[in-house]
């Protein structure tokens, strides 16, 4: 069979298929209209080589049924008329069919769109149809040539079709629809940023433009689905460009890349106004980006009336094994296979070539199966695979894992209660059962556990953008992707981590020139890792920049009044000093940092996530950040310690050791309380009793401290006991009382009372609004000259006091003790 004997039979079918739906159309239904808009572009595509008059009707048609499904003809029922005449015409019943209806646009946007010889747009394959009718002897009349003085004319901006905007409004009915939609694009969105980076890499790789185009293409048809005009034209017109650069016709240059990146940005302006609205409804309205001036852009670009800015070009290429495997086979022509790689094309790029021939009746499933069982029998295995998954509502899923909490606290009673009756058998049954409850927690947690990738690749675009806006060269590299981390922490941990990725590219890496001056290479590094640590995750954000210089911080840090002047600090506390509110190093403010407005925040947000942050630093080398969190937000690995008649939790990532003081460690400060020395360490001892009224004065020495990381300082904390180390469900405290400084969370402990879990920063800044003393512990006489350090600590322990006043403070302290 011959390649024209193809087309003519393709051209057939598809002209059968339009005549049998024309038969039943009508302006409102969208399911027919979209099926007859795909079979259109079929016909435009199968016959454009001839470029017959047939393949311009045909795209007529198409850009015709297209203005009907986004409700865009003016006159609906002429449109239709429009459309059933133009099919009797292409099956040669009626040479003239009228011309389109006026304000129709019949040749509007998808014609404007593809009216250079190098743009393409998108096609839908038909299904194949047995019966064949005879040939299209008429055809309608061409579009009218363009004048002689219009041929002459250089085209101007003036002559790009714009594009209006109407206010966008929101069916109450579709809301669930539009839910679904920002979650699904919100996910499409990265991998396009992810593909463009990709692309940026490796312009020749034809499988990362494949990557860009397939979610604009999703996008796109979720949009028109839902009548999200602005968002389908911005896409549509998007899709246009990436297949022109997928078939080669368009070069992918730098300044393409940034188009498309402007693109994205407004995609995602136009997606958070609705999620605001969707949040909080107020009137009918959503605010709307310039939508309309980037899509007016876009087509100038499309129809080359528009330059983009750049360096020199870079080309792609395309492969394709599949069809000629098919070839080799003897199971279909190579014209047959040429033609589905087309249609391939001007479709969804994920359609593989195997089905568009057997959508074309050209081959059987047997022969694709036989042609693609080498290549992909794994890849089949792992899409099963991934065809098995379900989206839950997260709500199930977090009631799932606190009922299994109830579950493990439930256990836990009944453990104790087993172990008291002293029944063997009961014992060994609880035990079994005890097992079975530690798997199903196992189990619920790590479906709330997600990859840390997607937020990783959210930096990417971060740092190409600050090292753009500041001069310099700096890659990012990504390990670790794949570690898992409760979903709810990795929610709160974007914020953070874009704070310091910022940084690390804006202040921890020199110019260009500054990096040749040293010896570096001109591009600097920022390494953004993720690992699991003594049952922690931890997050590293590494530089290979110029580092901390922890002189010239401490100079900032007086001249800020943060420190006294001649005060002996370490490195790792002159790092410290980069968290201070209003703390910045820059030596101008920019639109990307320098105000000191960030670090502080970071370190509240990772601290509410009851994680901490350590700084390593390389003067000349680069800096460390590493950020320490839990698995999980809901579970907590905890020290359970007795005070008085009443247990705490201490989480036990903030512990650093614990002990029981000798008399000599201990000195007392008039009016300031403790401090407890500690291998030179100058401690500030809160005794937890007095702090929440349960007992008296306590002796160190006669209790236990346990020494712990309050906002990267110690904090010794006098206790009763300890104990021992226990995994607990948090609970929350509830509306009243979870604004109580010091407190994080309740649980439930073994014998079914309660604990309180403490967080350590609220206790100082408890500590330092009730001021509480230790006046009758062992009195010790400071030495000579520790007097001044003595302060020193104390002082740097103090923290400043909220707007709570003394009386509230000592009410809050009492109503812990009745929880």
């Amino acid at each position: 069979m011959t390649k024209n004997d193809n087309t003519h039979r393709n051209v057939h079918q598809l002209i059968e298929q339009l005549s049998q739906a024309a038969q039943a159309v009508a302006s409102n239904d969208l399911s027919l209209l979209a099926k007859m808009h795909s079979w259109c572009e079929a016909l435009f595509a199968t016959d454009s080589e001839s470029e017959s008059p047939l393949s311009d009707q045909a795209r007529q048609l198409a850009a015709q049924l297209e203005n009907l499904i986004l409700g865009e003809a003016d006159d609906p029922a002429a449109a239709i008329s429009f459309v059933k005449n133009g099919i009797e015409a292409l099956g040669g019943k009626d040479a003239n069919p009228e011309p389109p209806p006026a304000g129709s646009q019949a040749a509007g946007p998808i014609v404007e769109s593809r009216g250079s010889a190098d743009s393409t747009a998108p096609a839908e394959e038909s299904e194949p149809i047995a019966n064949e009718t005879d040939n299209a002897n008429e055809q309608p009349p061409s579009p009218p040539e363009k004048t002689e003085q219009e041929t002459q004319s250089a085209p101007s901006d003036a002559t790009i079709e714009a594009y209006e905007q109407i206010p966008l409004e929101i069916n109450e009915n579709e809301l669930e629809f539009i839910k679904g939609f920002l979650e699904e694009a919100g996910e499409h969105i990265e991998a396009i940023e992810a593909a463009l980076l990709d692309v940026e890499r490796e312009p020749d790789n034809s499988t990362n433009i494949d990557n860009l185009f397939r979610p604009f293409h999703t996008i796109k048809g979720m949009a028109g689905f839902l009548n999200l005009r602005d968002i389908n034209g911005l896409t549509h017109e998007a899709e246009t460009i990436m297949d022109q650069a997928r078939k080669g016709n368009r070069k992918i240059t730098p300044g393409l890349i940034d188009l498309v990146f402007d693109v994205v940005d407004i995609l995602k302006a136009q997606l958070g106004e609705i999620a605001s609205y969707m949040a909080d409804p107020q009137g009918n309205v959503i605010p709307q980006p310039p939508i309309g001036e980037m899509i007016r852009k876009l087509r100038g670009v499309i129809a080359g009336r528009i330059e983009l800015e750049g360096r020199e070009p870079m080309a792609g290429n395309a492969d394709n094994k599949v069809g000629e495997n098919l070839v080799e086979q003897g199971a279909v022509a190579k014209e047959v296979v040429n033609v589905a790689l087309d249609t391939q094309q001007r479709t969804r790029p994920g359609k593989k070539t195997g089905e568009i021939l057997m959508d074309m009746g050209a081959t059987t499933p047997k022969q694709v199966s036989q042609a693609i069982r080498p290549q992909t029998q794994k890849k089949t295995a792992a899409a099963a695979t991934g065809d098995l998954s379900v989206r839950i509502d997260t709500a199930k899923l977090d009631g799932l894992v606190d009922m299994v909490g109830e579950l493990v606290i439930a256990q836990t009673l009944v453990d104790v209660t087993a172990d008291t009756l002293a029944d063997a058998k009961l014992v060994k049954n609880v035990n079994q059962v005890g097992n079975i409850v530690r798997d199903v927690q196992e189990l619920a947690m790590s479906m709330r556990m997600i990859p840390i990738g997607p937020t990783f690749q959210k930096m990417a675009r971060l740092v190409r953008d600050v090292s753009r806006k500041a001069g310099k060269k700096v890659r990012l590299e990504i390990s670790g992707e794949e570690t898992e981390l409760d979903k709810n922490v990795i929610q709160q941990i974007g914020d953070p981590l874009v704070h310091m990725i910022r940084n690390a590219a804006d202040h921890g890496i020199e110019t260009p020139e500054e990096r040749r001056e040293i010896g570096k290479p001109e591009e600097g590094t920022v390494h953004l890792s993720a690992f699991h640590h003594s049952g922690n995750i931890v997050i590293e954000i590494a530089d290979d920049g110029k580092g901390l210089d922890p002189k010239k911080l401490i100079a900032k840090g007086i001249e800020r009044g943060i420190i006294q002047e001649g005060e002996e600090i370490s490195d790792q506390q002159a790092y410290a000093l980069v968290f201070a509110p209003g703390f910045s190093m820059a030596k101008q403010v920019t639109d990307i940092s320098g105000r000191g407005v960030g670090m502080d925040v970071v370190r509240r947000n990772i601290e509410q996530l009851r994680g901490k942050v350590e700084i390593k630093s390389d003067l000349g080398k680069g800096s460390t950040f590493a950020i320490c969190l839990p698995l999980t937000l809901a579970i907590i690995d905890g020290m359970v310690i007795q005070v008085g008649t009443e247990r705490f939790i201490i989480p036990t990532i903030s512990i650093e050791q614990a002990l029981r003081p000798r008399p000599e460690q201990i000195t007392s400060v008039q009016h300031k309380g403790q401090v407890l020395n500690v291998r030179g360490r100058l401690i500030p001892l809160v005794s937890l009793g007095e702090l929440f009224g349960l007992t008296g004065p306590v002796n160190p020495c006669n209790a236990m401290v346990v020494i712990a990381q309050c906002e990267g300082r110690p904090m010794g904390l006098i206790v009763d006991d300890l104990i021992g180390q226990q995994q607990v469900v948090i609970k929350s405290l509830g509306e009243r009382f979870k604004h109580l400084k010091g407190i994080a969370g309740a649980a439930i402990l073994g014998d079914g009372k309660v604990g309180l879990i403490l967080e350590m920063a609220g206790l100082a800044e408890t500590h330092a609004r009730t001021h509480v003393t230790h006046r009758r512990a062992t009195s010790v006489v400071a030495k000579p000259g520790d007097e001044r350090a003595i302060a020193d600590i104390v002082e740097e322990e103090t923290v400043a006091a909220g707007e709570c006043t003394q009386d509230t403070a000592d009410q809050d302290e009492k109503t812990l003790v009745e929880v």
